[in-house]
């Protein structure tokens, strides 16, 4: 008669923490928590990198001044900002040079969309015509009291989009004696003024000069049918197909991408298409849109490639990134998970950070940024700060200033700063080598560490760095624990700051219990000279590499009393629980 053998829990019951694993802190499929440590090198710069700490750019602080170098660098204009501009064109004339003749570039990379405004001495000009068409003279000023300029002064507005043949000559049109054509190049974009310099007007010289305008047109491969998923008639071979636009990523994507004329190159990168994975910025364009991050600024060639990418990329929450051979990016906005890296995959030691010292951790940022109603100055904004990081920290409140040189809203500026701060509490990081399947782990994508024995359990993290050494096949992952309750806090969604994620020790003798596909229980018969006798087979395979030994009891179903029914080698795969009786329903339990 065929005995029943009710299973709890599917296929087996795991009881409590009945075993103290041998050896845990030897090194044990490639994981020696003996070894656990700081991370150095290269995995904490990828991390500085993902905590947006943009680096500031040497000419962020020149926007708005007017550059008088003959050798200054060449500018462009991103989004809708104020500058300058560079004095590119000098020239008196008239028979006492009564005249003076100015050309002032505003932007190269043209066209732009156009001049707005033009100030002298923060005073802003009207003009009797439209400078943007033809030459005007001033006609007045506001506020109206400030009368100075009033036809003595005129300019012209250039977008860029003229023929390289055009002259300042006649940019003027007929004012005057025509000056000289300085060579200009085509695609810059000019405020080509005019004064009537022997007057009273000008009493302490030629004013400041601040023209406001929308900045040089971008390409956006969603408007582009023939990128995957685009609509419309942009290309990226033909910059006469693109359009202004604020959105850092598609300014970022410009600068990326480089601007080339009659065969050189203007200004950015100038990475080839192959080089770039529009993807990325495309994804990051999607959310700047959703969540109404703008920019607008000066990017100068007189900068770091590098550095002046990274401010562009932080106005949308954003870091540059390395992805192979590609330029890539990524943004702030909640991930899926496209990976899980358990203790089976990995081959090496494991390093890992829990937390940074006091005197360099902080838990209030304060903003700055560009504010259009203070004349487009820098300003701070709102400090961030969160209750539950000073507590952490000890009751000690440290603060630190985060420039966001590309950024003109205030409500932007503290959203940003709030992810600043979030992503500088991101404290636990992890090093690890792990099997060639880690070639498909991508810089920038979510994954989760399921390794009990460090502590992980199911931790969400972002890939920060991967390097793979082709001598022994081994994939080097640089880890960085993701949050996915920040984003809420940093959207203003939520009021409250999500506690930094730390790792809160290992209990070796907790071990995890056996999956349920890992062991089969029957009851079955043997027969042997004292005749047929019942008896419970136990099938399968050790599913937890660091078991040192495997435990199997039994009892009478439903009754409180487990028997020991042996303790066996962490390899074994077969076991049989004769002590049974016919027709008599047992409970057995598997456990490590």
């Amino acid at each position: 008669m065929p005995m029943a053998i009710p299973l709890i829990g599917a296929a087996f019951m795991a009881v409590g923490s009945v075993l103290t694993a041998v050896g845990v802190t030897a090194t044990i499929a490639g994981i020696s928590l003996a070894t656990i440590a700081t991370v150095a090198g290269v995995a904490l710069m990828a991390v500085s990198m993902l905590t947006m700490m943009p680096p500031k750019p040497s000419s962020s602080g020149s926007q708005l001044d007017t550059k008088l170098s003959a050798k200054a660098p060449v500018e462009v204009l991103y989004g809708h900002s104020a500058t300058g501009g560079t004095l590119i064109y000098r020239e008196l004339s008239g028979k006492k040079n009564d005249y003076l003749w100015l050309a002032i570039a505003l932007s190269a990379s043209g066209p732009i969309q156009g001049v707005e405004y033009a100030y002298a001495n923060d005073v802003a000009l009207n003009f009797s015509g439209n400078p943007s068409s033809n030459f005007a003279l001033v006609s007045g000023t506001t506020p109206a009291s400030k009368k100075l300029y009033t036809g003595k002064f005129g300019m012209r507005f250039l977008n860029g989009d003229t023929p390289s043949t055009t002259t300042i000559s006649q940019g003027f049109g007929s004012r005057g004696a025509a000056p000289k054509n300085p060579g200009l190049a085509s695609g810059h974009a000019l405020a080509l003024v005019w004064a009537d310099y022997d007057t009273d007007q000008f009493p302490q010289g030629l004013p400041k000069m601040l023209f406001t305008a929308r900045g040089v047109k971008v390409y956006d491969p969603r408007r582009d049918s023939t990128y995957p998923g685009g609509s419309g008639s942009h290309r990226l071979d033909n910059a006469a197909t693109w359009e202004f636009s604020e959105n850092p990523y598609l300014c970022a994507l410009h600068w990326v991408l480089g601007k080339y004329q009659n065969g050189r190159k203007v200004v950015g990168i100038g990475a080839r298409p192959s080089e770039v994975d529009f993807a990325a910025f495309v994804r990051g364009a999607n959310v700047a849109d959703a969540n109404g991050w703008k920019c607008g600024g000066v990017a100068s060639t007189k900068d770091d490639k590098f550095a002046v990418l990274s401010t562009i990329l932080a106005a949308g929450a954003g870091v540059p990134i390395a992805r192979g051979a590609q330029i890539s990016c990524h943004v702030n906005t909640p991930l899926t998970t496209t990976a899980s890296i358990s203790s089976a995959d990995i081959v090496r030691d494991v390093e890992i950070q829990n937390s940074t010292s006091l005197r360099s951790r902080y838990n209030t940022v304060i903003p700055t940024y560009r504010e259009p109603s203070q004349f487009w100055e820098m300003i701070s904004g709102e400090q961030v700060t969160a209750s539950v990081y000073v507590d952490e920290d000890g009751g000690f409140q440290a603060s630190r200033e985060v420039e966001f040189t590309m950024v003109q809203q205030a409500a932007q500026a503290h959203q940003l700063a709030t992810y600043n701060l979030v992503n500088s509490r991101e404290m636990l990081t992890f090093t690890m080598g792990v099997k060639i399947r880690g070639l498909g782990i991508r810089v920038g994508e979510a994954i989760t560490v399921n390794v009990p024995a460090i502590a992980a359990t199911s931790i969400k993290c972002l890939v920060i760095n991967r390097e793979y050494n082709p001598t022994d096949g081994v994939v080097t992952l640089t880890l960085k624990s993701e949050n996915d309750n920040k984003h809420a806090f940093a959207l203003g969604q939520s009021q409250v700051a999500p506690p930094t994620i730390a790792l809160r020790g290992f209990d070796a003798s907790d071990m995890a219990a056996p999956e349920s596909t890992s062991w089969l229980v029957q009851g079955g018969t043997i027969t042997s000279d004292a005749g047929v006798r019942p008896v419970i087979r136990i099938n399968g395979a050790n599913d937890n590499p660091y078991t040192s030994q495997i435990i199997v009891e039994y009892r009478l179903a439903g009754t409180p009393g487990w028997w020991m029914a042996g303790i066996y080698g962490r390899n074994t795969s077969a076991i049989e629980i004769t002590s049974v009786t016919t027709g008599t329903a047992y409970d057995v339990a598997i456990s490590y």
